[in-house]
């Protein structure tokens, strides 16, 4: 029966993943991309905060772990890979964004590499990791020769918030947090909210009509 449930949630947890893509570009046409992204976070932040506090969950970070996994979330997942992927598929489309998501297992395991040897692939995991990459060059070459215009622009700055995005997972788990993972992810979330909202601010964008 637990069997049975973790793959529920995680059938729940792919299902709301995929959807998220078109509902964020449905969004972009009434939000500046870097605020939507921030209203999102804001949501979240309530509903983790809620959950912790609800369940008792220990909330308070207790070592320098837990406060480099928080920052890794924070800054580079939530802020900077979510700043260049929403962007980037304001410069593209949904579908691809999706396409690129496929990717971030393929950067977590390139980083895995340098930072944890204990997980580091054989000859076949390597083998599948260049392949995985060959797949995202087909992805990201346009057909009709290499222009920089804002298509290409768009799956670069996609591409480089995959390997943010990859490199804070290793990040957490090379820093061996101590903190449970749903208070991690509130104060890493919270972290990200506010500083997607001051570059929101900063770029000084009103809301669309």
């Amino acid at each position: 029966m637990h069997r049975y449930s973790i793959l529920l949630g995680f059938a729940v947890l792919v299902l709301l993943k995929g959807l998220s893509f078109p509902a964020f570009e449905i969004g972009l046409a009434s939000f500046p991309v870097l605020m939507l992204a921030a209203l999102r976070y804001d949501v979240a932040v309530v509903v983790l905060f809620g959950y912790v506090l609800a369940t008792d969950t220990d909330l308070r970070p207790t070592t320098r772990g837990d406060v480099v996994a928080i920052l890794a979330g924070g800054v580079v997942s939530f802020t900077v890979a979510t700043a260049l992927w929403s962007v980037g598929q304001e410069m593209t489309s949904a579908t691809l964004s999706g396409l690129m998501a496929s990717l971030v297992p393929i950067m977590t395991a390139a980083f895995s590499w340098i930072l944890l040897p204990e997980d580091r692939l054989t000859g076949v995991g390597i083998a599948g990791l260049g392949v995985g990459f060959l797949g995202a060059l087909i992805i990201m070459l346009p057909s009709g020769g290499l222009q920089f215009g804002p298509g290409v622009t768009g799956k670069v700055l996609m591409f480089v918030g995959v390997a943010a995005t990859a490199l804070a997972g290793v990040l957490i788990r090379w820093a061996r947090p101590t903190l449970p993972a749903a208070s991690q992810t509130a104060w890493a979330m919270l972290v990200g909210a506010v500083l997607l909202h001051l570059g929101s601010f900063t770029m000084g964008r009103p809301l669309r009509t």
